[in-house]
């Protein structure tokens, strides 16, 4: 279990165009389903669920027969923001070497690689792409901005054990360092 991403629904899989329902809510909109499948497939992740969806048997059996094959959900921590349910569930699997969050909502952690959507477009082939390279592509996310980041050599030191990452997303060029 290498690589994770914990997936929403609404606004990932569907968004405020999707004429599909299930038991009277937004259910699964094909072409953005087609992107979510086309992810998983070029990266080769597993699916944890930290949508509500999870919490509901028959929302979850839609999923498995529309081909999202998760592999676990997030737990339930009532009122704690869905940040707090995805590091709870890293706790428990320090196997992960990488992860991403697909959300259309900010409540996340600082420093946790959310690929954020809206529900008014869901799943975008921008944040697809983004995606697989991210998996795929030795990139980070900027902690700040949250685009894709490109490591670079250290100017100043040169040396191998250190390298930054720059950010194309300001005119400033944001730098962070991992050693």
């Amino acid at each position: 279990m290498d690589k994770i991403i914990f997936m929403d629904c609404d606004g990932i899989i569907n968004c405020s165009k999707t004429k599909e329902r299930f038991e009277g809510f937004y259910g699964i909109d094909t072409v953005l389903l087609k992107r979510m499948l086309n992810i998983i497939e070029k990266t080769g992740v597993k699916i944890v669920l930290s949508s509500v969806w999870r919490l509901d048997k028959n929302s979850c059996d839609h999923l498995k027969k529309a081909g999202i094959d998760f592999i676990d959900k997030t737990p339930d921590l009532g009122n704690k923001e869905r940040g707090y349910e995805i590091e709870a569930w890293l706790k428990e699997h320090p196997e992960v070497k990488k992860y991403a969050i697909l959300d259309d909502d900010s409540d996340m952690l600082f420093g946790q690689p959310l690929f954020q959507t809206s529900f008014k477009t869901g799943l975008t082939e921008k944040i697809e792409k983004d995606i697989i390279r991210y998996f795929n592509e030795d990139l980070k996310l900027c902690l700040y901005c949250r685009s894709l980041m490109e490591k670079v050599p250290d100017p100043v030191t040169h040396k191998k054990s250190i390298y930054l990452w720059k950010c194309k997303c300001s005119p400033k060029n944001c730098f962070q360092s991992w050693g």
